[in-house]
């Protein structure tokens, strides 16, 4: 892997520019926020800059996962008017990122590998190309499985901040993996979890980041079993019976994750202008309630394939295919202008 060539595309920015931009675009970034303290930041900050301003070579993983930091923070503070001249810059170091990625796909030994992929992963759901997001998550999730989530005692360091720094890398992995399942019909990313939830402890110094990534953790084990229960190949189509307990037990756990909710982030009928964060976490409960809806639908029209009579209709107490539409809209209509990259 040492034969690779690899371009330097921009040299960074001077080191008081870099911090004071990465810092500020951390605060609204709360897919990245859990992921990184603020003396994560100054380290990664210092120690590429003690390497070089244009050094990749001295550690391609520190390299990738800057530059790939400055990206989306330009990506998430550029003005919406100013487009056309300031996302060339991001690209460019973008580009920085991922011309590294075969050595650290190589290599991928670290859960900082994961973090360096994941970021990039998360620049790219800026983009319209859903296929290099999920191609990049998925190369991010499988670096995880090599380096193993659940080994915390064994291979991993005793401290901590170390292994809730694994938990919090798998589960935005997780996470992004099983909502881009249910937005983009993509297979269920994972079968059982090992990893115990991210914690809240003010030492980690992410603030109420690692909250939010909390409940959208939970979330996501329910949408994991939405998407393997609920696809059209799922065996359970078989049988109107198993089905129809299927779709009450999913209705059920969606409904009590929603009511164990804090205030603050529990859906409501009427929405009021809420952070990026928690309007994602009630998209995705409505998202999954369609799922679950959708499929009680097309549970009535399958023909009976199990030695039972026809079932009463099922109720669900999860909203309705027009209520989760409508409260959508209302959510977006609550939102305060957006970064044009968000808004994918």
């Amino acid at each position: 892997m040492n034969n690779l060539e690899q371009t330097v595309f921009i040299p960074l920015p001077p080191k008081e520019h870099i911090l004071h931009l990465i810092s500020s675009a951390l605060e609204d970034m709360h897919q990245v926020r859990p992921l990184f303290s603020t003396r994560d930041v100054q380290k990664l900050v210092d120690d590429q800059y003690l390497a070089g301003l244009s050094n990749c070579h001295d550690n391609p993983t520190r390299w990738a996962m800057l530059n790939a930091l400055i990206a989306m923070a330009v990506h998430r503070k550029a003005d919406n008017k100013a487009i056309e001249e300031v996302f060339p810059i991001s690209w460019t170091y973008f580009k920085n990122a991922f011309d590294v990625f075969p050595e650290i796909v190589m290599r991928g030994d670290s859960i900082e590998s994961c973090q360096a992929m994941l970021v990039m992963a998360l620049f790219m759901k800026g983009t319209a190309d859903a296929r290099a997001f999920t191609s990049l998550l998925s190369a991010a999730a499988h670096a995880g499985h090599s380096i193993g989530w659940h080994l915390e005692d064994v291979c991993g360091s005793s401290d901590f901040i170390d292994m809730e720094k694994r938990r919090r890398t798998f589960w935005s992995i997780y996470v992004l993996q099983c909502n881009a399942s249910i937005d983009f019909n993509l297979p269920a990313p994972f079968g059982e979890v090992e990893v115990e939830l991210p914690v809240q402890e003010p030492a980690i110094d992410a603030g109420s980041g690692t909250h939010l990534l909390r409940q959208m953790s939970t979330l996501a084990l329910i949408q994991s079993r939405i998407c393997r229960y609920l696809c059209p190949e799922s065996s359970l189509w078989k049988n109107k019976d198993k089905m129809s307990q299927t779709l009450a037990e999913l209705d059920n756990d969606l409904e009590s994750w929603k009511t164990g909710l804090p205030t603050e982030f529990r859906p409501t009928s009427f929405p009021r202008v809420v952070n990026p964060g928690i309007l994602q976490l009630r998209l995705a409960y409505y998202a999954s309630a369609w799922k679950i809806q959708i499929a009680s639908s097309n549970l009535q029209d399958f023909p009976l394939r199990s030695i039972r009579q026809e079932l009463p209709n099922l109720l669900l107490s999860t909203p309705s295919l027009t209520h989760s539409a409508r409260a959508a809209i209302s959510l977006l209509r609550c939102l305060s202008p957006q970064p044009f990259a968000y808004l994918w």
